[in-house]
């Protein structure tokens, strides 16, 4: 997805968790997902 967004010109931020599982099993890992999430939704979905 990433390559594809990029090659298409798109502005594309990429968030690697090498160590993640794909349940997030590690707290580390959970907090990282969820700030990037947050971050993501504040920059392109600001609240009023």
């Amino acid at each position: 997805m990433y390559s594809a967004m990029t090659k298409a010109g798109k502005a594309v931020e990429f968030v690697s968790l090498p160590l993640a599982d794909h349940y997030f099993t590690r707290e580390a890992d959970r907090l990282k997902l969820l700030q990037s999430i947050e971050a993501f939704l504040t920059k392109h979905n600001p609240p009023d």
